[in-house]
């Protein structure tokens, strides 16, 4: 039997893969130096509600320990072979913790897959493994199918507030203070190496949402095939924001695409907030040539 995992900087709403079938991998979470393990000891709805404006937030990688007792729970519950997919390493040193910790479960064979990719993007390889898994496909067979994986996904979200950005690392303080200053709303996506950046930085809302959907329906223009979409938001006061978004977004698929197909909604996990702050939206779209 093969298990199908990740960490919870991916982002898969249960409805696609109920938690019951996935193992999700835990992030250290500290709000304000109080450590928690989204899924274990705090929900994304209880962590929505402790965080507030003042709160200092960041993640860390578990302890190694902890991560090698997460592949042996996937042994002892009878599997022999798990395909495990992870944040982008470029993004963290979560991914080399992952691999140590699965050289020391000696009996159940680890294939490790880098989405380069965070959030929806990475949710998408998974949805795209179990598809091809269900046809037949191996392990090993599915990993080659998805080895132009990052290529064919791409991410792009915003935020309204850039001191977590700022903190983060993503921004320099010179930058976050100008932004600020001048009410830039910056527009982040993925590199196709994985690394996350600024991609436009803009004047308004209005500016944010046209500049995501026009980099979507590019993207797509020549990736037709088994295309998936998703929007997400962090706080619940974002999620009108991105459903604006998703009506743009439509309105212009529509051009290009016979079929435009349902798209996935999300609220975004506490991983991604804790770096990018709760003022927080975006969408993500998948698709092959």
């Amino acid at each position: 039997m093969t298990a199908i995992a990740m960490d919870r900087a991916i982002d898969l709403p249960d409805e696609i893969l109920p938690e019951s079938e996935i193992y999700k991998l835990g992030i250290d979470l500290y709000v304000d130096d109080q450590r928690f393990i989204e899924g274990e000891n705090i929900t994304t709805e209880k962590f929505y509600d402790l965080i507030t404006p003042r709160s200092t937030l960041r993640t860390s990688v578990p302890p190694l320990e902890y991560i090698v007792n997460f592949f042996r729970k996937i042994l002892d519950d009878g599997n022999k072979e798990v395909m495990m997919f992870h944040l982008s390493s470029k993004l963290s040193g979560l991914a080399n913790a992952i691999r140590l910790a699965a050289e020391q479960v000696k009996d159940l064979r680890v294939h490790l897959f880098d989405t380069k990719q965070v959030s929806a993007g990475g949710g998408f390889a998974v949805m795209r493994a179990l598809q091809l898994l269900k046809e037949g496909l191996n392990p090993s067979q599915v990993a080659k199918r998805l080895a132009g994986f990052s290529k064919n996904a791409v991410v792009r979200f915003s935020v309204m507030d850039l001191s977590y950005l700022h903190k983060s690392g993503r921004i320099s303080r010179f930058e976050g203070i100008l932004g600020t200053l001048l009410k830039i709303k910056p527009v982040l996506g993925n590199t196709s190496d994985g690394e996350l950046v600024p991609m436009h930085k803009l004047r308004s809302k209005a500016q944010v949402t046209k500049k995501m959907v026009s980099d979507i329906v590019r993207h797509l223009g020549t990736r037709k095939k088994n295309v998936i979409i998703a929007v997400g938001w962090a706080h619940s006061s974002m999620k009108d924001i991105a459903l604006e978004l998703e009506d743009e977004m439509k309105a212009e698929l529509k051009k290009i695409l016979t079929i435009v197909p349902e798209f996935i909604h999300l609220v975004l996990s506490p991983v991604l907030v804790c770096h990018s702050g709760p003022e927080l939206f975006g969408c993500a779209a998948y698709g092959e040539s």
